[in-house]
């Protein structure tokens, strides 16, 4: 109920055929939960299908240099 788009892409320039990518853009603050509690909802909800591992994040508001990954950190 706090989402209000997604976009996803599987395999090709993806990372390989076993891999993809889903983005969610939430709704309004004052329509939502806060996003970590998305997160933590939907983390617990991954965690029960078999063989998917799921990297779950908010991305930064500003990116200066270097190139998204799956790393908390990154040098």
């Amino acid at each position: 109920p706090a989402v209000q788009t997604t976009v996803t892409g599987v395999g090709g320039n993806f990372g390989g055929q076993n891999t993809g990518f889903l983005f969610a853009q939430l709704k309004d603050r004052h329509e939502r939960v806060p996003a970590q509690q998305v997160i933590n909802d939907v983390r617990a909800q991954v965690a029960k299908i078999p063989g998917i591992n799921a990297f779950l994040r908010i991305p930064p508001l500003i990116t200066i240099g270097g190139q998204q990954g799956r790393a908390l950190y990154q040098v």
